[in-house]
């Protein structure tokens, strides 16, 4: 926290985690100077302390003395509870995103909750609806990451920011496969048969080291949960994460359009429907057969412009022209 105060940040502290082996040394040695401190504070002062003719009343400056030590200790358990903290917090979060079919657990909601319609895709653009290969634990290796998650849509992985990442992941030497879990935090990659897996986890994990994505290996409970419990999406599925947040993110944008319009109810769901029914038609005959960098957009920018074709052929039977002409300035792929 000192280090962070005064400036340092960035790449430079992410190299502190170097030194999280030595986390427990450190905790220790910091409990015991806590400790001793605590009872020179509350210590009392025996007989030899308090010569002849000399009061035994504490130094005033003694109480006032115990305020920043309380402060420091509070301070330091916090610092010792916060990882143990931010594991469970984390593991909460993500739990709707390891449950089966990438459905929200019971009683969960919000962000990673994916509903219905994310599940609609055509068949034919969702490989993970293939009954999925076995899974070999000795051949696998789990990296928990960062940076890869959609920033306009919470809970789910960014697939333009996936893309590129599995597709080089697929190219180390020894990879057989790589996929992401559907809140793009995890990555897992299947080793070949003929390569050492360690060795391979090592590339994977400069790799990923070096594009800022700060690669955790799992290893123990950490890692079968994930093989267990995650839903994997090869760079070919990444499809279905972008799809769902293009939705929501359409709706999103629908639903401001209908306020500053000031729609009626029947004119709102009619154009959310048909958000749903021209979006899912837009992947007709199209393929993401390619791994080459620049693949995914270009697909994305296709299908992109085929779904504001149809939606203001479609649109206008519910909204005037101008009206049209507004709406789709929000759905225009970039330039």
């Amino acid at each position: 926290m000192l280090l962070l105060a005064m400036g340092a940040g960035g790449v430079w502290a992410s190299r502190l985690r170097a030194l999280e082996p030595y986390r427990p040394v450190f905790v220790a040695l910091a409990l015991v100077l806590i400790v001793l401190a605590l009872f020179s504070a509350y210590r009392a002062r025996g007989a030899r302390a308090c010569p002849p003719g000399e009061s035994c009343r504490l130094p005033a400056s003694r109480p006032l003395s115990r305020t920043p030590l309380w402060i420091v200790t509070t301070m330091l358990v916090a610092l010792v509870a916060a990882p143990y903290l931010a594991r469970q917090v984390h593991a909460h979060l993500l739990k709707c995103g390891a449950a089966p079919g990438g459905s929200a657990s019971a009683g969960a909601d919000g962000c990673c909750a994916v509903p219905a319609a994310a599940e609609s895709e055509p068949r034919a653009e969702n490989p993970q609806n293939q009954t999925p290969a076995p899974i070999d634990p000795a051949r696998e290796v789990v990296f928990e990451v960062q940076s890869l998650q959609c920033p306009a849509v919470k809970g789910v992985g960014c697939g333009s920011m996936l893309w590129p990442v599995l597709t080089a992941i697929d190219r180390v030497d020894g990879v057989k496969g790589s996929f992401s879990n559907w809140t793009g935090t995890r990555l897992r990659v299947s080793v070949a048969a003929d390569a050492d897996r360690n060795a391979v986890a090592e590339r994977v994990r400069r790799l990923l080291a070096s594009d800022g994505h700060h690669p955790t290996h799992l290893t123990g409970t950490d890692f079968t949960k994930a093989l267990d419990h995650e839903q994997w999406h090869s760079a070919a599925g990444l499809v279905e994460l972008s799809s769902y947040e293009f939705r929501t993110i359409a709706k999103r944008r629908l639903r401001a359009f209908a306020d500053g319009q000031k729609l009626d109810a029947g004119q709102r769901d009619k154009l959310m429907n048909l958000v749903d029914r021209v979006w899912d038609r837009s992947a007709e005959g199209l393929e993401l057969s390619s791994s080459e960098e620049g693949a995914y957009r270009q697909y994305w920018r296709a299908r992109l412009n085929r779904f504001v074709g149809a939606f203001a052929e479609r649109a206008r039977d519910v909204l005037g022209a101008e009206q049209v002409k507004h709406l789709l300035r929000q759905y225009q792929p970039p330039s």
